[in-house]
């Protein structure tokens, strides 16, 4: 985060005495000279709205846990019910459907600002009408403690409102007080009991105490509610930071705590089981021979010692909360013993949920307080066996135990005795070896897992939280790094060589259809007046369209250099449109039985009343609607005719655009009169935009939704050294249009010429701008 510019706007705000509303903080905002992310915009309004009360934000580590677990399941679609600022639902905007409601209206105006893509909607959740849409996904944040006005449980009701929006098999993930859990009054036991007899109960999860401090101190949990078939048992972890252990342990159903749906009664609350879980971790030591901790390593507490805030010192004090960036040290220390060394496990003694850490780095010297202890092995074999995922799980396991049966009302706090007699397994050498091969071939396949979803920061996300709790060292991290920076790469190289083959098929599907349509015009003349000049002109029109595809395929260097040295000759831009419009007529009205074409002739029809009016291309064009086939192919004989004795040889722009408007419809050309572009006849230039103005206006032809009686706009316009090709059409029928081969191409061209083309659609209105460097022509 940039504190520097946060607290600028943050103090900017907070000299106004009144409490600001929503749309100043956003004006703000937008005003301010530095671009905010979404964590620096939602702590602005944190400090400027903090003191004010209010809506809090699901904190990042949560919402990322949500949205782990949320992908398991392969969402397309999602809803926030409760969605506030809209932290949440900014994890999940590579969805195809975002949706979120929100009573508050305020908090929405940041919603939307946070996720501008999202449709999000200011209503009362329980109030809101869905008109029966249904979603893979349902989430939300649900306010703690609140009821409705008929005194019913608030969270109750919004999960059961989220509930009905669920599709078959979909799933919702709600964070609720933990008193949802097991709250004895009638309404909170009846929903528990519909939630076991009407869905799969498939994750609770425990998040940790004081996770939405400052604002509430209330325990809260995850429920995870599947609308499906219901699984044999509950997955009931803890929430460590660990989102990515949890989705993985839940996916391959390991992991240490699973309650049986059987045993899930009342209550979902994992603590009401726990009793029994830590009972069967205990009798799972069993299995081997067992020694004390102490007889296979040293135990060591650590001293009290007084540390200063200095950049330097001979001992750096270790602080598990910041390890990377620990700035205390101090010069003189108790007990040389307790500097650590490599290898070493230090374990904190201190707090409900004590955290090992394997110290690997001795690049520092870096000594221990009295809140922890360090396990220093006798040997490899303790090492090699906390390398493997069982050997973590049991001594964590083990830990808890003793740190939950502390007396209650106590800080929770881990003795040296009871460290010391910790019972570890002794494995033999071939079962630790086949320890170590099932704990790399599970991280491999979780990551395998990870890179075919094409997940790859998720990937690396769960790496760093493997090796957090790893003994392994950093060498070992950066090759499963390396590996999923390979398996990116090559997926992007992938992506290449599939555009490079798209490319080249729509090279060679646009190569084709254009030679099509210069041949149909030779054919068309051969049938009429056998003319040789047009024989002429049509072969070296394809002679030239011949070069560009070929310099197309090949260079792109070669393509733009040739562009920039043809700006002199006996043609310009606008007769160059005109010939094209031509040739694309010319061509429309060779082709037989397409009913897109057809459409144009029934439109001529019915304005000159020799049709009934709303006819359709079908009855037009039917077997035994003899009459009006023979009418409307008359009229497209008549027209053939009469369009290529007038612009088969020299095409006159302001003669076309009315012939045009008298049959087909009206055309508005604008900037094309005012341009000075030159270059030289069936030359690269020309040739290229023969390729451009084809595809463009033989897709308006085919397209072109005549009864609306509206133009074809087509405009040239200069801007920031670029010109800007603009073609506007009125159409209904974009999600008709064939294979998109033809734009797909343009884009191609575009791309080699560092150019843009833009493709624009609504229900009414079909748009496309060919931006390319003035450079090119001038």
């Amino acid at each position: 985060m940039n504190i520097q510019e946060i607290n600028k706007l943050s103090d900017k705000i907070g000299m106004q005495h009144d409490m600001p509303n929503m749309a100043t903080l956003l004006q703000l905002i937008k005003q301010h000279d530095y671009k905010f992310d979404k964590d620096e915009i939602l702590e602005i309004h944190n400090r400027v709205f903090g003191r004010w009360g209010g809506i809090f934000f699901t904190p990042n580590k949560i919402a990322e846990l949500i949205s782990v677990i949320g992908r398991i399941y392969n969402p397309k679609t999602v809803i926030d019910i409760c969605c506030g600022y809209g932290n949440l639902l900014s994890y999940f905007k590579h969805l195809q459907n975002v949706r979120g409601i929100e009573i508050n209206a305020d908090a929405i105006k940041l919603a939307k600002y946070i996720n501008p893509d999202a449709d999000l909607t200011n209503a009362n959740t329980l109030e809101w009408n869905s008109n029966n849409d249904k979603y893979d996904l349902v989430v939300g944040n649900l306010p703690f403690g609140a009821r409705t006005p008929e005194r019913r449980p608030l969270e109750v009701e919004l999960i059961k409102k989220g509930l009905t929006l669920l599709n078959d098999n979909g799933v919702a993930i709600f964070i609720v007080a933990a008193g949802v859990l097991f709250r004895s009054d009638k309404a909170s036991s009846e929903f528990r009991e519909e939630i076991l007899s009407k869905f799969s109960l498939d994750i609770v999860i425990s998040l940790p105490s004081g996770a939405f401090n400052p604002y509430t101190g209330i325990r809260t949990s995850i429920l995870v509610i599947r609308n499906g078939k219901k699984n044999q048992d509950v997955f009931m972890p803890k929430f460590k930071n660990n989102s990515f252990e949890i989705a993985n342990n839940f996916e391959h159903h390991k992991g240490s705590f699973y309650s049986l749906i059987s045993e899930v009664k009342d209550r979902f609350d994992r603590g009401y089981y726990e009793s029994k879980k830590l009972e069967i971790a205990i009798n799972s030591h069993e299995l081997y021979d067992l020694k004390k901790l102490s007889d296979i390593a040293s135990i060591l507490n650590g001293k009290p010692i007084k540390s200063e805030y200095k950049s330097n010192g001979k001992y750096l004090v270790f602080n598990q909360k910041d390890k990377e960036n620990n700035n205390r040290f101090v010069n003189n220390i108790p007990d040389e013993n307790l500097v650590l060394k490599s290898n070493d496990i230090v374990i904190g003694l201190v707090g409900e949920n004590p955290k090992i850490y394997f110290h690997k780095d001795n690049r520092k010297a870096v000594v221990i307080k009295n809140d922890y202890a360090i396990i220093r092995p006798n040997s490899e074999h303790l090492s090699i066996y906390l390398e493997t995922e069982e050997g973590r799980v049991l001594l964590k396991k083990e830990i808890m135990l003793q740190v939950e049966n502390n007396i209650a009302g106590h800080i929770p706090r881990l003795t040296i005795y009871k460290l010391k007699n910790f019972l570890v397994p002794i494995l033999s050498h071939q079962e630790i070896i086949e320890w170590l091969l099932n704990e790399k071939q599970k991280l491999i396949n979780q990551v395998n897992i990870l890179i075919n979803k094409k997940e790859y920061d998720f990937a690396k996300e769960y790496i760093e939280e493997y090796f957090e709790d790893s003994s392994e060292s950093s060498e070992h991290k950066f090759v499963y790094l390396k590996y999923i920076d390979n398996a990116e790469k090559l997926e992007e190289t992938n992506k290449q060589l599939d555009e490079k083959n798209k490319e080249l098929n729509n090279l060679i599907a646009m190569f084709a259809h254009n030679f099509l349509g210069t041949l149909q015009c030779i054919r068309s003349n051969a049938e009429h007046d056998n003319n040789p000049k047009i024989h002429l002109k049509t072969v070296k029109m394809m002679s030239g369209a011949l070069t560009a595809f070929s310099i197309i395929s090949a260079d792109d260097d070669k393509l733009i250099e040739q562009l920039k040295q043809d700006n002199k000759g006996e043609i310009n831009l606008q007769q160059n449109l005109a010939n094209n419009l031509a040739l694309a007529v010319s061509q429309l009205l060779s082709k037989t039985n397409k009913d897109k074409i057809i459409n144009l002739y029934i439109n001529y029809l019915c304005k000159t009343n020799q049709i009934e009016k709303n006819t359709t291309s079908a009855e037009l064009s039917a077997r035994e609607n003899r009459d009006y086939r023979k009418k409307w192919q008359a009229l497209q004989h008549q027209w053939e005719d009469e369009f290529n004795a007038l612009f088969s040889e020299n095409v006159e722009l302001s003669s076309l655009q009315t012939w045009l408007a008298d049959n087909f419809f009206p055309v508005q050309i604008t900037g094309f009169n005012n341009c000075n572009i030159r270059f030289k006849e069936y030359g690269i230039t020309d040739s290229i935009f023969l390729v451009v103005f084809m595809e463009i206006l033989v897709n308006v032809l085919k397209y072109m939704d005549v009864s609306q009686n509206q133009p074809l706009i087509l405009t040239l316009d200069k801007q920031d050294q670029h010109y800007h090709l603009i073609c506007e059409n009125p159409s209904s029928q974009e999600t008709y249009r064939g294979t998109h081969k033809g734009m797909d191409f343009l884009k191609s061209i575009a791309r080699k010429l560092n150019a843009q083309f833009i493709t624009e659609s609504n229900e009414q209105q079909f748009k496309t701008t060919f931006i390319i460097p003035a450079e090119l022509l001038d």
